[in-house]
């Protein structure tokens, strides 16, 4: 389950210096990961979306891993959601 994947890596990386677990609740990155109080990962509508340099996000766009994300203000140009394999 992507759910399942997404705590996998919420785990894994929440020892890490500067990197703080999604806060629940309601609203915008409540399921996010933050490095410095910053997004650069969360589970959003059953994706992983992840904040990447534009220059990556056209690579993994071009080659099918992903698609930009959109939270309903047009798409965000450094940051894709996912397709995730298993």
């Amino acid at each position: 389950m992507p759910e399942d994947r997404f705590e996998d890596l919420v785990d894994e990386l929440v020892g890490c210096p500067g990197v703080t677990p999604p806060r629940g609740g309601s609203g915008f990155g409540r399921s996010a990961l933050r490095w410095e109080k910053k997004i650069f990962a969360m589970f959003v509508r059953g994706r992983l979306v992840v904040k990447l340099p534009a220059s990556r996000v056209d690579a993994l766009v071009a080659g099918g891993d992903g698609v930009r994300f959109d939270a309903n203000k047009g798409h965000n140009h450094e940051s894709l959601r996912a397709r995730l394999r298993t």
